[in-house]
This record gives C-alpha cells, sequence and structure tokens, in this order.
C-alpha cells in the first residue's frame, strides 16, 4: 500500500506504538486502545474539532467502534506487524476528516460512505453475543475482516484524492464521484460479508455455549465436588522445584510407566505428603499432555481427591465416587450423555454405591489409562470402615482394570497398607527441600536477613541444626524456623538453635503460652474462641460465620446489635486475630474457611480437651442457642434482609443440639435456654437439618420455619433430660409435625437409643404412621440402627406396617401389596447384608403369606444375594429353607466374586446353575477367576461349569482364561487350561483390546502366564484385526522380560503403524528405556538381514534361522518358504 496518500497527515506515532503495546499485553483491552487511538487521529486537537461539522463528527465517532473490531480481529491473527494497518488507516481517518470538514456539497458522496459504514448496530449486536472471542469464530472471520480492512482503507483512499483540493501529487486528478460510489458499495458489501461472518460465529458461539450448559448441569447433577481450588491453593504455597526425589524415584516411575498399578505413600505426619501429592498431580498431568499430544485420539484421565480432617463428616464413599465420576467425565465429553442418561435414571432415588462403582468401570472401559491421585487418605474420614471401603471399592476396581493407576497418601496405617499392599515409598522431607525452605526464609523475613548480613556464620548454622532436629517432617522445620524469628536479637535466635525441640508440641505450647502472654485480654480471648469453634465444629466455618459467632453476647436479643458488632469486627479484620494465633490458625484463601495451620494442630489441641477446651462446647451451644433467639425471630414472618444477612442461622440451627447433648444438659443456663427455646410456637432449627433451608438467600420466613414441636426437634438431637423435661411439662407424646413425624419417629430415624427408650417408657404408640418412612420402626431399619429395630419390635412395633392406609387407600389395593413387598423386601435384604441373623429371624416368621421373598428389595438384588455376597451361611440357609431362589439373578456369582466358597457349595446344592450369566458378574467361574479364588474355580469345573463360556459383561474379559490372565494368576490359568480352556479363544462383541489371553497375560507383566499359554499353543502374533498384538501391550506398559519372552517366541514389531504408531511408540509410550532399546535393537536386526530376506523369496536355507530373522521376514511383508 502506497504511503503517497496519508502524507502530510500523520497521526502521533508514540500514540500508535502505545496502543500497539497496550494491545499485544492485553488483548481484552485492545478494542478500547484502538478506539482512543483513532478517536485522537479524528479529533486531533480543539481547534480542528471547532472545524469538523456535527454531521462529520457523528459519523465518524460510530465509524471507529467497527473499525477499531475490524483491526482488532486481524491483529489478533498476527505479530506486532500486523498492527500496519490500524496506523495507516489512522491516518487516512485523519486526513478524510480534515479535508471533508468544511462541508463542501462535493463531499457529500464521502459523507453517504461514511454513512453507511457507520450503519453498524446489527454487528455490534452480534459481536457482542461473542464476548470478543474472535478466535473462535475460524478463518472466516479472519478473511472477512480483511477484506473489510481492505475496502475500508480503499475507500478512505478514493475519498482523499476526491475531497483534496492541493495535493503534492496531483496524480488522481481524474477522481470521479462514480468511483467514490464504487468504493462505497464495495465497503457496503465487505462489511455485510463480516456482519454475516460475524453472526454465523456468534450463533457457534450461543449453541457451543449451550452446548457447555448441559455439560455443566450434567456434571453438577453428578457430583458438586471439586478438588482444583485446592490443588491450586497448595501449588501457589509450594517452593519451586520441591519434592525431585519423589519423582526420580524409581518405584514411583515404576507407578507412573511401568508394572505397578498401586502407589502408597505413608509420612508420620509433618513431612509434606500434601505439597508432594500436588507434584505428583501436575507431573502426571504433565505426562498424560504429552500422551495425547503423541496420539490425539487417545483418552487418558487424572483424577485427584485431597481429603481434609477439617471436612470428615462431609467426606463419605458415597460424595467421593461421583466426585471421581464427573473428573473423568469432564476429560473426556463424549461420555457426558452417559452421565445425564445415568443422572435422570436417579433423579428421584439417590443411586447406591453399587451402581456407581458399576458406572464408573463403565467410564473406565472407555480410556487407555486413568490416574487416580487420593491425598491424605487417613483423615477421609474418623469411622475406619468407611475408610476402608473407600479404599476396597477403588482397588476392587482397578484390580479387574488394569488401566486404572491409584497413588494414595496417609499416615502409616495397618489396614491402609494390608488393603492396598502394592509399591510403597516412605515420604520424609528431602534434605534439599528444607534447605530451600529455610534459604527462602532467609531473604523474605527481614529481621532474619539482617541477623545473617551481620553474622554469615549464621546460615550455615541454621542449615545444619534445623535439618538435624526436624527429623526429615517439614512441618517441625518450618516451626522451629518461626521459632527463631519470633526472637528478639541475633544471639537469642544463636541460644535458639542450640535448644531447639525436635517435639512439635513443644512449639505449640509456645504459641499459647505466647497468646497468653498477650497484653490485651479481649484479643486473648478471641484467638482462643476461634480456636474452640475451629476445634468442635461440626463443619468448616467460614470468615463471614466466624465475624457472626465473635458477634454474640449472650442475653443481649438484639439482632441489630448483632450486625453492629459484626461490622465493628471486620473494621479490624480477622486475619489481625489469625496473623496474632502464633501459627495456630489460618484462612483457607479459596474457600475462605477458617482452620487449623496444620493437622498436626488439631492433634495437640485434643491434648487440651481437658484444661483450655474442658468448657468449649458449652459456651458453643449457648452461643447457637442465643442466634437462634434473636428478635428478628421472634414474631411470625421475617424480612428477606435478616434471612439473607444472618448468616449464621444454617450452622446454629442444625448443630445447637450437638454440642449440647451429653453431660452438658445438665448445666442449668443452658437447659433453660433450651428450653425457651424449644417451647416457641415456631421453631427455626428444624428444616435446616435436611442442609437445603438456606440454599437461596431470599427464601420466604414461611418456607424456611415449618411449624414443628419443640419435642420433635430435642428428639431427633437425642437430648434425652431436656425430652424428659418437656414430658413432665404436659406435652403431648404423640405429637406430630406438618409431615406426620413424632418424637419417636424422630428419634428412631436419626439412631438415638437412649430417647427411644425413654419414649417408650412414657407411652409413645409405637405403630403410629407418619413421616417419609411410615412409621419408626421403618425408620430405624433404613437407617441401619439394628439395636433401636429390635427394642421397637419388643415393644410391639408392627414389621407388616409400611405406608400406611391413608397412602394405599390413595394408591389401590395393586399399590398396596407393591408396596408392603417392596417395603418388605427393601428390610429383609438390609437385615440379611448386614448378617443381622436375629432380625432375619423376626422377619420371616412375620412375613405376610402373599409377599415373595425373592423380590428385589430396592437394590436391584434380593435378601439371598446380600447374604451370599457377605459370608452370612446361616442367614443364606434360613432364607433357602423360606422358599428363596437359589438360582436367582447374580447370587452364585456374587459369591465367588467375593471368595465365600460355603455358600458357593450351598447354592450348588439347591440348585444354582453353575453355567448361568449374571447381570454384572458373567458367569461364576469367570467372577471367581478374576479375583483369583482358586478353590472354588476347581469345585465349579468339578460341578460341570463351561470353562470356554463367554460372558456378557466386559469388565471380567470374555471368559474364565482371560480374567484369570488379566492378574495373571498362574495356578487357575493352568487349572483352566487343563480342563480345555481355548488358549486362541477371543472375546466376542465387547471391545477390540486385550481380545486374546496372551495379550491380557501380556498387559499384566506376568512373564509365566504367557509362557504357560505360549507352550499350549497361544498364537503369538493374535490381534483380532487390530495392530495392538501381545507385544504391543508388553511394550506399551514397559514389561522388559514380557517383550524379551514375545520376541524370543517370533512376536511380530508392527514397523510402521501410522493408527496405532507401532510397537516403537508403545515402547516409547512405555516409558522403559530398556523395552525402548530391545525394540530398537530388533529393528536394526530386521534391517541388518535385509539381504539374506531379499533372496528368500522362493530360495531354500538349510541352516537354522533366529527368531529376529522370522521376524524381520514377516515384518516387511516377505513369504516365508519351509525352510524359513
Amino acid at each position: 500500500m502506497s504511503a503517497v496518500y496519508y502524507e502530510g497527515a500523520s497521526v502521533g506515532d508514540d500514540a500508535v506504538v502505545q496502543a500497539v503495546a497496550v494491545a499485544s499485553n492485553d488483548p481484552l483491552t485492545s478494542a478500547d486502545s484502538y478506539s482512543k487511538v483513532i478517536a485522537k487521529a479524528l479529533l486531533k486537537d480543539d481547534e480542528q474539532q471547532s472545524t469538523i461539522s456535527n454531521r462529520t463528527r457523528v459519523y465518524m465517532s460510530k465509524v471507529y467502534p467497527v473499525l477499531s473490531v475490524v483491526l482488532g480481529a486481524v491483529s489478533f491473527s498476527g505479530d506486532v506487524v500486523g498492527f500496519l494497518p490500524m496506523k495507516i488507516t489512522a491516518n487516512a481517518l485523519s486526513q478524510v476528516v480534515t479535508l471533508a470538514s468544511d462541508d463542501h456539497s462535493s463531499s457529500i458522496a464521502v459523507i453517504k460512505g461514511l454513512e453507511e459504514l457507520s450503519d453498524h448496530q446489527q454487528f455490534l449486536n452480534s459481536l457482542s453475543s461473542l464476548n470478543f472471542e474472535l478466535d473462535n469464530g475460524t478463518d472466516s472471520i479472519l478473511v472477512k475482516a480483511t477484506n473489510l480492512l481492505v475496502a475500508i482503507t480503499d475507500f478512505l483512499r478514493i475519498s482523499i484524492q476526491f475531497l483534496q483540493k492541493h495535493f503534492i501529487r496531483r496524480v488522481w486528478d481524474q477522481v470521479t464521484e462514480d468511483q467514490v460510489n464504487r468504493a462505497m458499495r464495495s465497503l457496503k458489501d465487505a462489511r455485510q460479508n463480516f456482519d454475516l461472518a460475524v453472526q454465523g460465529a456468534a450463533s457457534a458461539t450461543i449453541l457451543r455455549r449451550e452446548n457447555e450448559e448441559v455439560t455443566r448441569k450434567a456434571l453438577d447433577d453428578m457430583s458438586p465436588l471439586t478438588f482444583n481450588k485446592i490443588h491450586d491453593e497448595i501449588v501457589r504455597s509450594r517452593l519451586n522445584h520441591s519434592g525431585r526425589w519423589l519423582l526420580e524415584h524409581p518405584t514411583f516411575n515404576n507407578w507412573l510407566y511401568g508394572d505397578a498399578l498401586t502407589l502408597w505413600c505413608p509420612d508420620e505426619g509433618g513431612a509434606g505428603k500434601t505439597v508432594l501429592t500436588s507434584i505428583v498431580v501436575d507431573r502426571v498431568g504433565s505426562y498424560l499432555k504429552s500422551q495425547r499430544e503423541i496420539q490425539p485420539g487417545k483418552r487418558v484421565g487424572l483424577v485427584y481427591l485431597y481429603c481434609r480432617f477439617q471436612n470428615e463428616a462431609e467426606q463419605t464413599v458415597a460424595q467421593f465416587i461421583p466426585s471421581i465420576i464427573r473428573q473423568l467425565a469432564a476429560q473426556d465429553l463424549s461420555t457426558v450423555s452417559q452421565v445425564k442418561k445415568f443422572n435422570d435414571e436417579h433423579s428421584t432415588q439417590q443411586a447406591t454405591i453399587d451402581e456407581y462403582t458399576a458406572f464408573l468401570s463403565e467410564l473406565l472401559d472407555s480410556f487407555s489409562a486413568v490416574y487416580l491421585i487420593v491425598d491424605a487418605l487417613d483423615e477421609f474420614s474418623k469411622f475406619e470402615d468407611e475408610k476402608k471401603h473407600l479404599v476396597k471399592e477403588l482397588l476392587l476396581i482397578s484390580r479387574t482394570r488394569t488401566s486404572l493407576r491409584i497413588f494414595i497418601t496417609s499416615r502409616p496405617d495397618r489396614d491402609i497398607a494390608k488393603e492396598i499392599g502394592g509399591e510403597k515409598v516412605e515420604i520424609t522431607a528431602s534434605e534439599m527441600d528444607i534447605h530451600a525452605y529455610i534459604e527462602r526464609t532467609i531473604e523474605t523475613d527481614s529481621a532474619l536477613k539482617s541477623w545473617v548480613g551481620k553474622r554469615p556464620e549464621l546460615r550455615s548454622k541454621m542449615l545444619r541444626t534445623i535439618t538435624d532436629k526436624s527429623r526429615k517432617i517439614f512441618q517441625l522445620a518450618k516451626m522451629q524456623i518461626d521459632h527463631l524469628v519470633a526472637e528478639q536479637t541475633v544471639e537469642d535466635v544463636i541460644d535458639a538453635l542450640d535448644s531447639l525441640s525436635d517435639n512439635v508440641n513443644d512449639y505449640y505450647q509456645k504459641s499459647i503460652e505466647r497468646i497468653e502472654r498477650m497484653n490485651s485480654t479481649k484479643v486473648q480471648n478471641i484467638i482462643k474462641s476461634i480456636l474452640k469453634w475451629v476445634y468442635y465444629a461440626k463443619r468448616p466455618l467460614t470468615v463471614r460465620e466466624i465475624y457472626h459467632i465473635l458477634a454474640v453476647k449472650p442475653g443481649n436479643k438484639s439482632a441489630t446489635r448483632l450486625m453492629s458488632n459484626v461490622e465493628a469486627n471486620k473494621e479490624l479484620g480477622l486475619e489481625f486475630f489469625i496473623d496474632k494465633s502464633a501459627g495456630l490458625l489460618t484462612i483457607r484463601e479459596e474457600s475462605q474457611v477458617v482452620s487449623v495451620a496444620h493437622p498436626t494442630v488439631q492433634e495437640y489441641l485434643k491434648t487440651l480437651e481437658t484444661t483450655l477446651l474442658s468448657t468449649a462446647e458449652e459456651e458453643m451451644s449457648e452461643i447457637c442457642l442465643a442466634y437462634l433467639t434473636l428478635d428478628a425471630f421472634d414474631n411470625g414472618p421475617v424480612s428477606t434482609y435478616w434471612i439473607s444477612e444472618l448468616y449464621f442461622v444454617e450452622y446454629a440451627g442444625k448443630f445447637w443440639g450437638e454440642h449440647l447433648r451429653g453431660k452438658r444438659e445438665e448445666n442449668a443456663t443452658l437447659q433453660s435456654l433450651a428450653l425457651d427455646f424449644l417451647k416457641k410456637e415456631r421453631v427455626l432449627s428444624y428444616p435446616v437439618q435436611d442442609a437445603s433451608a438456606l440454599t437461596q438467600s431470599m427464601m420466604s420466613y414461611r418456607a424456611f420455619v415449618l411449624n414443628v414441636p419443640g419435642l420433635i426437634v430435642a428428639s431427633m438431637f437425642g437430648l434425652v433430660l431436656i425430652v424428659e423435661k418437656l414430658l413432665d411439662d404436659g406435652i403431648d407424646i404423640n405429637q406430630t409435625s406438618g409431615d406426620g413425624e413424632t418424637a419417636l419417629y424422630r428419634a428412631s430415624q436419626t439412631g438415638r437409643e437412649p430417647v427411644v427408650q425413654l419414649l417408650l417408657d412414657k407411652g409413645a404408640d409405637v405403630n403410629i404412621q407418619g413421616g417419609e418412612h411410615h412409621n419408626a420402626l421403618q425408620a430405624a431399619k433404613i437407617g441401619g440402627y439394628d439395636e433401636i429395630v429390635k427394642l421397637l419390635l419388643r415393644r410391639g412395633a408392627d414389621p407388616n406396617a409400611g405406608a400406611g392406609d391413608k397412602y394405599w387407600l390413595r394408591a389401590g389395593a395393586h399399590a398396596h401389596i407393591k408396596t408392603e413387598e417392596s417395603t418388605y423386601g427393601r428390610e429383609l435384604r438390609a437385615a440379611s447384608a448386614r448378617g443381622d441373623t436375629e432380625a432375619v429371624e423376626i422377619l420371616l416368621q412375620q412375613k405376610p403369606p402373599d409377599i415373595n421373598i425373592n423380590f428385589e428389595g430396592g437394590k436391584k438384588h434380593d435378601a439371598l444375594y446380600a447374604a451370599s455376597r457377605g459370608g452370612y451361611e446361616e442367614i443364606a440357609k434360613l432364607l433357602i429353607q423360606n422358599g428363596a431362589d437359589a438360582n436367582s439373578n447374580d447370587i452364585l456369582q456374587a459369591a465367588s466374586l467375593e471368595g465365600q466358597i460355603s455358600i458357593v457349595k450351598l447354592l450348588l446344592q439347591n440348585g444354582a446353575d453353575v453355567n448361568a450369566q449374571g447381570v454384572s458378574h458373567n458367569t461364576a467361574l469367570q467372577a471367581a477367576a478374576v479375583r483369583g479364588h482358586e478353590e472354588i474355580c476347581a469345585l465349579l469345573l468339578e460341578k460341570g461349569a463351561n470353562v470356554n463360556a463367554q460372558g456378557r459383561f466386559a469388565g471380567y474379559g470374555g471368559n474364565a482364561l482371560q480374567a484369570a490372565c488379566s492378574i495373571g494368576h498362574e495356578a487357575i490359568v493352568r487349572l483352566l487350561l487343563e480342563h480345555g480352556a481355548d488358549v486362541n479363544a477371543p472375546r466376542h462383541g465387547l471391545d477390540n483390546s486385550y481380545v486374546y489371553p496372551l495379550q491380557n497375560a501380556a498387559a499384566s507383566g506376568r512373564v509365566e502366564v504367557a509362557e504357560l499359554l505360549l507352550d499350549k499353543g497361544a498364537d503369538v502374533n493374535a490381534n483380532y484385526g487390530q495392530k495392538s498384538n501381545a507385544l504391543w501391550e508388553a511394550a506399551r506398559w514397559g514389561h522388559k522380560d514380557m517383550v524379551r519372552l514375545l520376541l524370543d517366541r517370533g512376536a511380530i514389531i508392527n514397523i510402521a503403524d501410522a493408527k496405532m504408531w507401532g510397537t516403537r511408540g508403545a515402547a516409547r509410550l512405555g516409558k522403559n528405556n530398556a523395552v525402548v532399546e530391545m525394540i530398537e535393537e530388533s529393528i536394526r536386526l530386521c534391517r541388518l538381514h535385509g539381504w539374506y530376506l531379499a533372496r528368500a523369496i522362493g530360495a531354500r536355507r538349510t541352516m537354522s534361522v533366529t527368531p529376529y530373522e522370522r521376524h524381520a521376514a514377516r515384518a516387511i511383508g516377505v513369504r516365508r518358504t519351509k525352510s524359513l
């Protein structure tokens, strides 16, 4: 583009350069920068503004928003050179404005052109829907934007030629109004084309956003639980290059690249396991990213779970398994439809753990590799059974799917170690990491930096002493440094170094002493109060909740006064008290949760339960009750302002009784507060129990507060003394809530046995109907409270009473039978699943004559299935004697899977079909084989099991031999082969991975199993139409010995397979250098023998041929002669 036509009308180069710099650094503000530059070009100074007609100024003010976006679209796709059109066009605009400012009649055509360009409202509307996502518009927008920019520039060029009276070089004397009009038409067409392109991109963007919304909802419905914010927070706090020792550890690399499917990393506490977990997450993430780049269509997944002791009450298997599903689905959006379907199928009833794990297994089948990382498993739950349950569920899946690799950190735990087995690396803080932390502290703490500057020998002494006395516990090293920083002089630091303690609790005790030496008693008390709340809280508390807790003054019921106190606390800031807590407290940045600074602080506070914290829960229950009796809740409906501003009401309503229960009920003051509160006509606390009452801040009081008698609330909390006093005051023991619930029902539902006993002793009606579960007995059964169930039955509870006549009459007689059968089936199954022989006997004795004992109790399986899987032989016998069908779905398979040989024998004796196909576990023989139960396999074969039967369920392989090979169980493989298992039978109708037994064995890395299969005639190169033969699988998983065996037995290397990127690519993926070298050497040998192979066509050779030569001949397509 010639510079001739804009010389003499230059806009300031500095302004252009500055705009380019701003746009380059922050593309989001680039359009605004363009607008300002062009505006400056149009209106350079006040004098020029006075000479421009209003009409021209209006048109030009409309031009530059369009032009700035056009320039932006072009420039976003190029480097700084791409901004040159902006400078040219801005100068051309300046020329046009200057020349048209006199508003001569000759400029009418130009003015019309400007008007055409300024007609951009529809364009801007379309563009706004893109939200400046111009990169999503593909090349179409760029092309159209470039064309429009050319048209604008050409129009301006023609306009300048047309308008200029005394141009330096009169080279365009012949420019006419027709030429201006043609340029204007070109401009119009280009603008319309650009407008259409933007509209198309906007439509695509809207559609994409709608799809994203569907995806987000499906994932949120599956689980709201994500851990990315926790991970990011940890990453921000960790030292650069820390944890290298773990990443370089051979055992870790064997887990990441090699044979190991599980890796457990225990630490004694404070060694930095959570930071190391975050490092592992990032390392695995980088590795998987590289794998996707190598093979873009490859499905690999990373899932991570961070357990927190503060969240123990909210961390359950039922929460974590759906979170795993959510994370997996988010990494493969093609699975979102499956997630949505699962959610829809369970929209009215929560899915069971079995259903979640089955669905997770289904998702895992679509991934070639998934890495699951669990941090701080010891903090998952305070209930040992819940921890074991999570580990068992995860390991059960991993044992049937070699694509799943699990990494776990925790405190040393015998039970966890027993469950996990496999590889182990003990976590200790490395000397390098401790040194790095000390060096960073010296550089960032002004006092330490000054002292080390004065006494250089202090640095080396700190490095040496802290490293020795921290015992490789990172948290201890941190506390030792914090202790030194608190000293007053460099001499004090040197003395403190000589007397450093190696006990964490000593430093926490010093922190408490430091707090108690504070001059301000108020600050002391506030910090101690926060410590009490953080230690005893039933769930994590946020900053704004702590502000409200500190604002409560027992005895003062004014909500207005409370809010005034909150504002006063905010002025000082909670951070002030956290900073003064001497390292005991912290605020989690992302969640704004106030917590102890480290799990070891929680352990230390436990030692103070009888001293500093002895009255904590009494104070907490008083605060809760005081909050709930604020005057804002006294007189009927409360304004939405109060409901949205009183942030502590949810916690207070949900947990006040938890803090009061027990010996604290004897406190006369608290007893009086509780009784006064419970006798109010409207009780605030009850509806909060379902944790949904405050999900919307602007909620009407009527919807928030139900008319629930105080007796029911007290019974639900298990407040025995309070319940007794309410009854002594003459309250009706059988009064009901709006949902028909009684105090007995609520106490039974929540497992409050002492209250149930008291209510029954006082004459509560044991069979009154009402509530979600219809009566107290059903509520206790569903809750799994066995002792309460037995107590209610002894007191005359009717086990056949289900939904109550009012529900049955409403539904009709047929629904009556169905509902009764469903209820009975659920209860019988529940009792069988927990091994409660007494409860099963009672239920069987009282079974109505028209009820089917084989009814599936709400979880797709009946009572006999539950007893068989659990190994409860006595219950299984009882059920069979009372008509249970031993041949019902999956019962024999479940017992075989769990290794319950006595149950297997019992079922076979009672007619179970040894070859029945199950819904979830294929055949019993496959189920036993996949878990390595050799004795059961032998028994089933003895009873006529079909050794080659193909299953319908992909998880356990096509037949028993493939199932046994997948776990590398040599004894079972041998047993099956001896009974006629087909060593080359593919699995049909499932998928194309691990089709043959040898492929399963190769992937497992069990050389002895592969040798056994090959000796029995397994085809070393079988691949069922795929190029991933057994050698490919062995190379992919880095099994060196397996690769050697297969090559020696004549396995073919796929030298150039674009689709599966060949055996060499698989070896590189496996990250075992020895395997890569072995494959490379084999390929070199193939090429070395090329001279012979060329002659091999039709030739004979009497000398022996090496496996490499045979392989090479096949690899390059040479037809073998008999001698070859």
